[in-house]
């Protein structure tokens, strides 16, 4: 069964073909730096050019481009994103500013795809957590498992606050959703509302950016839910869904084991967008999928971008041998994107990347470093959050900061709920 599928199928509560599993995908390559992860970019362009993906940093520009080859990048300097897209602004202050002397570099000598061996060490990530954290101010929603396990770790204290009022369920429609032992009168995960100030009975990729809107699939439809009068109306009658993502204009969904997207928009109206392809995320104005649902193990599966304003669809990212599924972005119109398979001398490993363009996509994280990250990220004005286990550190919750790091912020294990605010 396709990797990439699979994943995708975990993250989709309420598919019928959901399994339950957890992901391992992840973490970047680094160096442990006291206690901080800090990206480490050493002369990738060498290994880019026998991995196949193209990374931020080794970009040409376009016009000289004439036939144009991804490579794998760790570069020297923190990237930075393409003009086109919206700046960030990182904390006031810098957390933590390592010795120039501190960043490992593998030796010129030693080759970066060594047989059997990683490109860049593999170093445990260090048990203690970040002084990063100190620099942050806000309440991180997490949950544990079911309804009532919800609650908020507070930064800069890292303190976990339980919430009594994460003990929420979805409303009966009358049927029963589908899942593992969910239903009405039980929860597919939790997210935090922030614009009404309640938990709700779903993963937060299942809640309109807004907040007015939640939507969870049952046997034969969708229900979307009005968060303020809590009633639940369904769409797609006869049907079984699943689920692709939520806008603040409707659910889009794609019918089971077949190929095409909907939108069901809140407003009433149902709209085909295509027939083709097998989708994993939405942005607002794009999808991002698959051309065919599956592919053999070791075979490239190829991100495709549908613009679905003009239906026309770009390559967006492939690197030999990977299979990759999109779970997120990174705040900034980026799609973040999980990838497994044979990376370079790594062998088989599970990878983190942000595509900013066609076959131009930066390698955040990956599991020979010592992380591995369960669940969909999320991001905020801070960067984007990722949980997981760190290697000897245990479990973690872990903060990527565009143009600066990685950091681990948080011992504590659990899955993300929301935005820290």
């Amino acid at each position: 069964m396709n990797l990439g599928r699979w994943y995708r199928m975990l993250l989709d509560g309420p598919r019928s073909r959901m399994v339950a599993a957890a992901a391992a995908v992840t973490l970047i390559s680094v160096a442990v730096i006291g206690s901080v992860i800090v990206t480490v970019t050493p002369a990738g362009c060498q290994l880019g050019n026998k991995l196949g993906v193209k990374g931020h940093a080794c970009a040409e520009p376009v016009a000289s481009r004439v036939s144009p080859t991804p490579t794998v990048v760790f570069p020297t300097a923190p990237a930075t994103h393409p003009p086109s897209a919206p700046p960030y602004t990182p904390p006031a202050s810098q957390p933590y500013n390592p010795p120039a002397s501190q960043p490992y570099y593998p030796p010129a000598s030693q080759p970066y795809n060594a047989p059997g061996s990683a490109p860049y060490p593999s170093t445990p990530i260090s048990s203690a957590t970040s002084p990063y954290r100190a620099q942050l101010s806000c309440s991180l929603p997490v949950y544990a498992g079911g309804s009532g396990s919800g609650g908020f770790i507070t930064f800069p204290s890292g303190q976990f606050i339980a919430d009594p009022k994460s003990a929420v369920t979805l409303p009966s429609p009358g049927v029963t959703p589908q899942g593992y032992g969910y239903g009405y009168g039980q929860a597919f995960g939790l997210s935090y509302d922030r614009a009404y100030g309640r938990w709700l009975a779903v993963p937060y990729r299942q809640v309109s950016p807004d907040g007015s809107h939640y939507a969870f699939g049952g046997t034969d439809g969708i229900y979307i839910v009005n968060v303020a009068t809590g009633t639940p109306t369904e769409v797609g009658s006869g049907h079984a869904w699943a689920i692709v993502g939520v806008t603040n204009v409707g659910v889009y969904g794609e019918e089971q084991n077949l190929a095409g997207l909907t939108l069901f928009a809140f407003s009433g109206t149902t709209t085909q967008i295509t027939t083709s392809g097998f989708w994993q995320a939405i942005d607002g104005t794009s999808a991002y999928g698959t051309v065919t649902s599956a592919v053999p193990q070791g075979v490239t599966q190829t991100i495709i971008k549908l613009n679905m304003q003009t239906g026309s669809t770009t390559n967006w990212f492939s690197s030999q041998g990977l299979q990759a599924t999109v779970v997120g972005s990174d705040g900034h119109g980026n799609a973040v994107i999980n990838a497994t398979g044979q990376l370079g001398g790594a062998g088989w490993s599970t990878t983190v990347w942000i595509a900013f363009g066609p076959n131009n996509a930066q390698l955040i994280a990956a599991s020979y470093a010592g992380f591995n990250a369960n669940g969909a990220p999320i991001a905020d004005r801070n960067g984007v959050w990722f949980s997981g286990s760190a290697g000897n550190a245990g479990v973690a919750i872990v903060l990527y900061v565009p143009g600066s790091g990685l950091y681990n912020v948080s011992p504590i294990g659990a899955s993300l709920a929301g935005t820290c605010s």
